[in-house]
């Protein structure tokens, strides 16, 4: 920059800071009054315009003249704000142009009096700044001839406009006061549309709480009531006005005082407003009862004695449907503020309302819950199958029971003994571990008495310990010998601080929960609806405990039985083989005889033999040696088939006798079935009382071997074949005791046939036949109809034992007097 022009720019700034401090001066002198201060400031050739024509001045001295005649009008009373200045330069002069509002004072306030402009030009006169003209005036005249500011009229307009402000105020006032109810309102509202949980509804209690003395601090104490028609008593809610988020709510039972019949009436009036004064003893007496005899007792003590100080209470009260909304006051309220308390009561009830929807809909979905856990717990129990399950059912009712969100720490299962007057416990953890496996009688300790005498009458026991309390008793148990290490079986380190206990009974004892605080009613439903469950299953339990034993016992049974049957069964065998031995012993005898008198006779004629041979004629002897050497050979021909046949009666007699192997042979079914049948016939014909009998065998060719229990099969031949004989026999004696068995031939048909499928065989007879009175017995074990020992009752039960080892069927056919027929099916494929 160059030295001529930046010497020439701060002469310049200079110049502006001289003339805009002689502007500034001018009017801090002109409102203070100062008037030769004024005038020293004013060029010799100055001249101003005003806003009418007297302000108009054309010399010096005529405008000195106005200014010491109206000084007094703006002297202190006047203000110059919110001033805006334009500063312009016009060759060596200097114009300033100014906009600003003047207040003036109306008596001790400032208020607004009009819009102000003014111009000044100023030059330099003798090396000073001087005024040398002005022109100001108002947007609107608010002055009168001869006169700077109208003071009177503004006076008048000023009080004038105090009015109407204070008028304004008053409106605002009250507009502002119905922003703040209606704030303070929705502020409540708000909580309560946002509430998730019925455990809110204190947080909007405290709310109204709080907004009521937010509003209101003549009010003692705000409560609310909620009525319980069907005990007629109520729930009272209260804040604690020292601490605004100290809620406290207790349970009022019904009370005999008129205070509280006149509000059970205006409730059951359901009164918007309602009003009610409690002075003398009518004060004194209520809260005697109030403070005294109910749960209320338990306030603190200095809110107490707050709420009972004053000598009469004024109460205003607001009833809903589900209750009341009340205030406490030393005075009268005002209509306006009890018509507060009558909203803040609409509002309760709508935000009850919405607790009451919430609380239903978790009654719903908790009712939803428990009946989930049930049904889970359930399909466990049904699911049992041994006694051991139990184990796994049993950490499942803890498990249930937190996701149900009851509280707990320490639980556990008590069995309780009537008979033995004894008590097991089993305590647990809710996790499932073990703490302690307790042995008790009932007697023990008080506990033990409590319990089972709670158990007895299907009643909750509840009771809370201290520290010390658990300590004395874990003291005990090691006593006892029942404990061994205190520290698992408290579960920690150290003893709980606090323990409540609750003992649920069921059928077969009592479930125990273990808290650090009581539990609520509807907490412990939930663990009686688990407690059921447990009986359920602890019944299913006992159940397989019982079967379990019971099927040992069967099984020990079951198996002493087929030994006995086993036994039976061989002994019937050696019966029938008893039976049978003279029979077999007249076979073997008849050809034992041939094989004697043959082997004689061919002894004889070797002699002979040997005799020709010793002879001379040689030729004649040899020729009859060789004829009686032929007669030898036919006779031990005779003599091997004879031994033979004596070979296979004694085969048949062991094979009868001996013990079943328990496995299918290949048998040749035809030739098992005739041999057992001849083998029982020749017992019968060697046996007391034998007769003749004709036998028919129609036997089917095509059978050939099938796979049987051979030997079982070969008895139960015998047995029907003996049957047939018995009664053949017994139609036999009748007939002849009555000179008739002249006409009756005893006969015995025996018949196979092979199916594609199936077997059959049968053995008809034409005896006596069954009565129809014992056709549904003669399977049954043990039944007989022969007197004394002749029959052990077995024979036919045996039999169809046998035959459902092969898994065939016996069929029976009788008719009295005609005969009977037996008929064995077998199935092939078996």
């Amino acid at each position: 920059m160059k030295p001529d022009l930046s010497k020439k720019m701060k002469t310049q700034q200079h110049m502006d800071l001289e003339s805009m401090e002689v502007y500034h001066s001018f009017w801090d002198h002109y409102l203070n009054g100062d008037v030769e201060e004024v005038i020293s400031l004013l060029g010799h050739n100055y001249t101003q315009v005003g806003s009418t024509e007297a302000e108009d001045f054309f010399r010096k001295k005529d405008a000195v003249r106005f200014l010491q005649d109206t000084i007094d009008q703006v002297a202190g009373k006047v203000e110059m704000r919110n001033r805006s200045i334009r500063y312009q330069h016009l060759d060596h002069f200097v114009l300033i142009h100014e906009r600003c509002d003047i207040y003036v004072l109306r008596e001790s306030d400032w208020g607004f009096y009009a819009k102000f402009r003014a111009s000044t030009l100023m030059e330099q006169q003798n090396q000073e700044w001087k005024i040398i003209h002005r022109h100001s005036s108002f947007p609107v005249s608010k002055t009168r001839e001869g006169q700077s500011i109208s003071i009177e009229k503004t006076t008048l307009e000023n009080q004038q406009l105090r009015n109407l402000v204070n008028q304004r105020t008053a409106e605002l006032e009250q507009k502002n006061r119905e922003l703040e109810i209606e704030a303070a309102l929705d502020r409540i509202r708000t909580k309560a549309v946002t509430m998730k949980q019925s455990s809110d509804m204190n947080r909007i209690f405290s709310k109204i709480f709080e907004e009521l003395r937010s509003l209101n601090r003549e009010f003692i104490q705000s409560c609310i009531l909620i009525f319980i028609p069907e005990e007629k008593s109520f729930t009272w809610w209260t804040a604690n006005p020292e601490a605004a988020d100290e809620i406290f709510h207790f349970r009022i039972p019904f009370l005999d005082h008129p205070a509280f019949h006149a509000f059970m009436k205006a409730w059951m009036e359901r009164k918007s407003r309602f009003y009610y004064q409690l002075s003398g003893e009518l004060k004194k007496s209520w809260e005697n009862l109030l403070f005294y005899k109910t749960d209320l007792r338990r306030l603190p003590i200095a809110m107490k004695r707050n709420m009972m100080a004053p000598d009469q209470v004024h109460l205003y009260e607001s009833f809903s449907e589900f209750g009341v909304l009340f205030v406490t006051c030393n005075e009268p309220l005002s209509e306006e503020k009890f018509s507060v308390l009558e909203r803040f009561g609409a509002v309760f009830e709508q935000a009850y309302t919405r607790f009451k929807d919430i609380q239903q809909a978790e009654t719903r979905e908790k009712e939803a819950t428990r009946q989930s856990s049930l049904d889970r717990l359930r399909a466990e129990i049904a699911s049992m199958r041994n006694s051991t399950d139990l184990n796994r059912i049993t950490p499942l009712i803890w498990r249930e029971l937190r996701i149900l969100g009851v509280p707990f720490f320490r639980c556990g299962v008590f069995i309780i003994n009537e008979k033995d007057k004894k008590i097991q416990v089993y305590l647990s953890s809710p996790e499932g571990h073990s703490l302690g496996v307790l042995n008790l009688v009932f007697n023990s300790n008080q506990l033990t008495t409590k319990a089972v005498d709670f158990w007895k009458k299907n009643k909750i026991y509840r009771q809370h310990w201290n520290k010390v309390d658990f300590t004395n008793w874990l003291a005990s148990m090691i006593e006892l010998g029942q404990v061994q290490n205190p520290e698992t079986y408290q579960g920690a380190a150290s003893p709980p601080e606090s323990l409540d206990l609750h003992f649920v009974p069921f059928s077969q004892g009592m479930l125990y929960i273990g808290n650090s605080a009581p539990l609520s009613e509807s907490e412990l439903e939930l663990v009686k609806s688990l407690a059921e469950s447990f009986s359920i299953a602890y019944a299913r339990y006992q159940d397989f405990e019982q079967l379990e034993e019971a099927k040992t016992k069967v099984e020990k049974t079951l198996s002493d039985l087929k030994a006995a049957q086993n036994q039976l069964i061989q002994s019937e065998k050696m019966a029938s083989l008893g039976q049978l031995t003279a029979g077999i012993a007249h076979e073997i005898k008849n050809p034992l005889n041939f094989v004697k008198n043959f082997s004689e006779l061919s002894l004889e004629l070797v002699n002979e033999a040997a005799a020709l041979l010793e002879k001379e004629n040689k030729i004649e002897s040899i020729k009859l040696a060789f004829e009686i050497l032929r007669d030898v050979r036919t006779n031990l021909s005779k003599v091997n088939e004879h031994s033979k046949r004596a070979d296979e009666i004694i085969n048949s007699m062991l094979q009868h006798s001996r013990s079943g192997s328990g496995k299918r042979i290949l048998t040749d079914f035809n030739h098992l079935i005739k041999e057992a049948a001849l083998l029982s016939y020749h017992g019968m014909k060697a046996g007391k009382k034998p007769f003749p009998v004709e036998i028919d065998f129609e036997l089917d060719n095509q059978i050939g071997e099938i796979p049987v229990f051979a030997e079982e099969l070969s008895m139960a031949t015998i047995n029907l074949c003996n049957n047939a004989w018995d009664a053949m026999r017994e139609k036999l004696i009748a007939l002849s005791l009555q000179s008739k068995n002249k006409t009756y031939s005893p006969k015995l048909l025996i018949k196979t046939r092979k199916d594609p499928r199936s077997l059959l065989f049968s053995i008809q007879d034409n005896g006596s036949g069954i009565p129809e009175d014992i056709k549904d017995k003669i399977l049954q074990p043990f039944f007989t109809t022969k007197k004394g020992t002749e029959g052990t009752g077995l024979g036919l039960s045996i039999t169809n034992d046998i035959v459902k080892a092969h898994g065939g069927e016996l069929k029976i056919k009788s008719e009295e007097g005609v005969g009977t027929e037996f008929t064995i099916l077998l199935p092939l494929k078996s």
